[in-house]
């Protein structure tokens, strides 16, 4: 994000809070668009221009951060490119840090720790920063041409924020390590969404259409807005002890840490659908229920394969937040064909906490109830129920609404909706 657009998130997130959380935050709204191009104004540290280090001579507070034995500048700190491995240790300190401070009733303070946030959600989310430019410049970039991909997708666009937008601010969570986890979550499904903007970007700022260009880098301030919004609204009911509306929470809502699935899946997981033969008409997942949602997951299917022909999907979770998992299992019967069974395999903390019987495609579908005491790694995973695998034989396997319940719920399959 440019810094006309870092401050359309650090204020404007304000207006789609509750009652009371917006008036906590309007007294400092100004603050928090100042403060959400902080990373960008002290990225050179005392280098930074004079009024800026007059005005706020404690910047190193909210701007260094604490990385093992270091003091790393945010800007350095965090990386879009390495999501997973660098955005934990940020958030933990500066989510931390803000609550102290709102707890000790120093809400200019709090406001600084909050804009910081505000522009590492503002950057998860802007195309430019999300893919590696190494990458994009021989894709879109002809022989006899030559500018900057970051800016060409970043500056150029007109944004265009839309005033008659809609929204209330969620909760993410009824704990502030819940609340770190699913920030960090939503990040992940954030980036995702902005690389799906660089190709309408490139392809209407190659046509010097910059007015359609910007309908889809709008889009993605609006999303980082909404984000920043509920993280607004998470920190006020945390400190003030609000109800916490609390629910259970769908995988298929969250983006997996990790993941392996063949190649004829695009290497991916596959959500609520799986390829059919028309790329324009999916097929929907049903292992026997009628339709429903869920990750549809393919295993190696290369010839020869000597190893276990497994798929799996990662995700890590708070610990002592979820008491169970539940979900249901089968082979898609949507599929044109399920030539073998499969084993479906959960694993906890690394340690195999349930397995099922091989099931085929003629088969009911199993559901089951994990006890999540302690875990914070989980892994679904699936493979070929043959001993020797060696022949490609096809099939689909399925988790069908995979949920991760809270102690005070108890699971009713008949309210999870179904997908569409």
């Amino acid at each position: 994000m440019n810094g006309s657009e870092h401050k359309q998130i650090g204020s404007k997130a304000v207006k789609y809070l509750s009652g009371e959380a917006r008036e906590y935050w309007r007294a400092v709204t100004p603050l928090l668009e100042d403060s959400s191009v902080f990373p960008d104004v002290f990225w050179s540290g005392y280098k930074a221009p004079q009024k800026y280090l007059d005005q706020y001579s404690d910047w190193r507070d909210y701007i260094m951060i604490p990385i093992g034995e270091e003091l790393i500048n945010c800007h350095s700190a965090f990386d879009t490119l390495r999501l997973e491995e660098t955005y934990p240790t940020v958030l933990e300190f500066l989510l931390n840090s803000c609550v102290k401070a709102m707890k000790a009733n120093q809400k200019e303070l709090a406001a600084k720790f909050a804009g910081v946030l505000s522009h590492i959600i503002g950057d998860t989310g802007q195309a430019a920063h999300v893919c590696d430019p190494a990458i994009l410049a021989p894709l879109f970039q002809k022989e006899n041409e030559c500018y900057l991909i970051h800016t060409f997708i970043e500056a150029k666009p007109e944004i265009s924020f839309p005033d008659e937008l809609q929204y209330s601010a969620r909760s993410l969570g009824n704990s502030l390590p819940e609340v770190c986890w699913r920030l960090l979550k939503e990040l992940q499904h954030l980036k995702k969404h902005g690389m799906g903007m660089i190709v309408p970007i490139m392809v209407a700022g190659q046509k010097n259409d910059w007015k359609t260009a910007g309908i889809y880098a709008t889009q993605m301030v609006v999303e980082s807005t909404c984000l920043f919004a509920d993280l607004l609204e998470s920190l006020y009911l945390l400190v003030t002890n609000k109800p916490i509306p609390t629910s259970a929470v769908s995988l298929i809502e969250l983006e997996p840490d990790n993941y392996h699935c063949d190649g004829m899946f695009n290497f991916m997981p596959q959500k609520n659908h799986m390829p059919g033969d028309n790329p324009i008409s999916p097929l929907a997942l049903d292992i026997g229920n009628g339709i429903q949602a869920g990750y549809a997951l393919l295993p190696d299917m290369f010839p020869g394969c000597a190893k276990a022909r497994i798929a799996y999907i990662d995700f890590t979770i708070p610990a002592g937040v979820f008491e169970t998992l539940v979900f249901s299992c089968g082979l898609n019967r949507n599929a044109r064909r399920n030539e073998t069974k499969a084993v479906f395999e959960v694993f906890c903390d690394n340690k195999k906490n349930w397995k099922s019987a091989p099931i085929g495609v003629a088969d009911p579908p199993v559901t089951a109830e994990i006890n999540l005491k302690h875990t914070t790694h989980l892994r679904l995973q699936v493979k070929d129920a043959r001993k020797d695998a060696l022949e490609t034989k096809f099939f689909y396997p399925c988790y069908i609404e995979p949920l991760l319940q809270r102690p005070e719920l108890t699971y009713d399959p008949n309210s999870v909706n179904k997908a569409h």
